[in-house]
Parts: structure tokens; sequence; C-alpha cells
């Protein structure tokens, strides 16, 4: 069984368990969450996995937590658990060669798997029925994805999921591109449930 290297601070757990108690209130519908900000390095794979450890601990169903960052990924060296085998092994099929991993009670990790040429989620086709296949096997599916605006796969799949939580660092986010992230995702109908903190001990 794979563990994280390093643990929350007590503190920030529970400020991640107040944002996952907070969220199960208010959008009791959404159980497929995309992680992402307005550029990269803004901490959302941080969010990403403390979130679903806060999920993970408030409900007896399985939590899922999954890279979709294929361009840069961290998940499997978050959790020590091999790159092989992930995301990107997708091929719309029943026979597709990938296994969640479990990191402990109720929760598992999918990570971002090997890609040959093209490090995006192949055939975008598809993407629609790999979102609902693992809703409909996990209680709750935390995205860790790229910035929506660097990345087209974060953008299409902000389009299927239940909703969208953007990751915001005060002073280093810009207003243009956080005006921008906002944009895109109101374009493409995204349904965005807030914003959250990183880095500077508040969230929302």
């Amino acid at each position: 069984m794979a563990r994280a290297k390093t643990d929350a601070p007590a503190a920030l757990a529970e400020e991640f368990h107040r944002l996952a108690h907070e969220l199960r209130l208010a959008y009791p519908s959404v159980r497929s969450l995309l992680v992402t900000a307005a550029r990269a390095g803004e901490g959302t794979t941080t969010v990403a996995v403390n979130l679903a450890r806060a999920l993970a601990a408030q409900q007896p169903g399985r939590v899922l937590v999954v890279d979709a960052n294929l361009r840069a990924p961290t998940l499997h060296r978050r959790f020590d658990v091999p790159l092989a085998g992930g995301l990107a092994g997708w091929n719309g099929n029943g026979d597709t060669p990938w296994q969640p991993t479990a990191l402990g009670a109720n929760l598992f990790v999918l990570t971002a798997g090997e890609h040959a040429d093209d490090p995006r989620i192949r055939p975008l086709g598809f993407l629609a029925a790999l979102v609902e296949r693992l809703r409909g096997e996990f209680a709750f599916v935390v995205w860790d994805a790229p910035a929506v605006t660097l990345d087209p796969d974060a953008l299409e799949l902000a389009t299927l999921v239940d909703g969208v939580l953007v990751v915001v660092e005060p002073y280093r986010t810009s207003a243009h591109s956080l005006s921008l992230t906002r944009d895109q995702l109101i374009r493409v109908k995204a349904f965005v449930v807030g914003a959250v903190m990183n880095r500077s001990g508040s969230s929302q």
C-alpha cells in the first residue's frame, strides 16, 4: 500500500477538512471535482491531494484523486507509486490497462501514466465516458489538472465534471490571468464551485 511522503500539518489538515465539509454541504450533487488554476505552479496538486484526503476521512465511500496533468505529472512522486499504468493508458474500452492504487482507508490514486508522443488524454472523445466511469466506481473523484489557460485537456474536463475549484496564490496570481481563467470557464459553461487561497493560511 502506497503512502504519501509527507502529511499536512494539523492546522492545514483542519482547513481542508473544513473545505471538504463545506463542499459536501453546499453542493451535495458534486461528486467529481476538477482542481485547476490560472497558471502553473500555484499548488493545484497540494490542494487536490489534501482535499481528497479530507473527503476520504469524512465519508464511507471510496475517494479517487486523478493526475490529469500528463505534461507535468506529480502524483506518482507525491505518493511514491509507479507512473506507468495510469491515465494515459485510457483507450475507451473495457480492457484499459490501468488500475487505481490504494493509498489507505477509502483513498485511491490514478497516476498520469506514460505517454508515447502526444501528452494529452487521447482521444478527447472518450473523456466523457472516462469521467462517468470513474464517477460510477468512486463516491468522489478529485481531478488534479493543469491550468485551464495552458492545457486543452483541463478545459475539456471542466465541461464534464460536476464542479471546478480554482486555486489562487496571493501575490502571485495576476488579475489578468485570473480574469482569463474565469472567462474561459464561463465560455464552456463549467460549474465553478469556488476558489481556494493556497499558501495563505485561509480558504474560501
